[in-house]
């Protein structure tokens, strides 16, 4: 497991947690949310997208997962050689290996992570 993974994980969906009906946000709020997310004017390309320094060491990757695994977070992700078996959102096998999250708008850094799920 990469060492962005726990953080990607334990961040990456806690805006699932959000939701002001329940403590699980249905689709449609989700796509609000998405939505209503701040994006860059320009998309960032592969020229002009500072190149990333990757972590040698895991960060709590085995707390991010465990924390995953708990919340049910494998109802809609999947990651593979886990429980975490869910087919509504995407597979985050890799997504430690990512250089971008949010389909490419934001590089995988911490503040990025917390950029993105604060949206």
């Amino acid at each position: 497991m990469s060492a962005n993974v726990g953080l990607s994980l334990l961040v990456g969906c806690a805006f699932c947690f959000l939701a002001k009906s329940s403590s699980w946000a249905t689709a449609e709020e989700l796509g609000n949310q998405q939505a209503n997310a701040v994006k860059p004017a320009i998309a960032p390309t592969a020229l002009s997208a500072p190149q990333l320094e990757r972590p040698t060491a895991p960060q709590d990757a085995g707390r991010g997962l465990s924390l995953f695994l708990r919340n049910s977070c494998g109802a809609c992700h999947s990651i593979r050689g886990t429980d975490a078996r869910g087919t509504i959102g995407p597979d985050l096998s890799h997504i430690g290996s990512r250089t971008a999250i949010g389909a490419g708008i934001l590089p995988n850094t911490e503040e990025a992570i917390a950029h993105f799920s604060s949206a």
